[in-house]
């Protein structure tokens, strides 16, 4: 797995999008089957499957979103499995 710094601009949220400052990751049981299993499943192996759950910050947010406010506390799954979105 190769670690790469990203710039983003917070400019380019789309309308619907917030943007959370990852604080915690976590790896479960899951995770590692599918990573172990794709080969199996016929999906591309990718460590970007690796460690979906999050926790943190909210960042920025879209012009529609109300739901969320920047400086809420957030947690969630990364659902887009073997994706090539960072």
């Amino acid at each position: 797995m190769k670690l790469r710094d990203k710039t983003i601009n917070v400019g380019d949220l789309q309308p619907d999008e917030i943007l959370v400052k990852v604080y915690a990751a976590g790896v479960n049981p899951e995770d590692l089957l599918l990573y172990n299993t794709a080969k199996y499943l016929f999906f591309k192996r990718n460590e970007k499957a690796v460690g979906r759950d999050f926790a943190g910050i909210v960042y920025a947010v879209g012009s529609q979103v109300t739901e969320y406010k920047v400086g809420d506390r957030v947690s969630g799954l990364f659902t887009p499995f073997f994706t090539e979105e960072s």
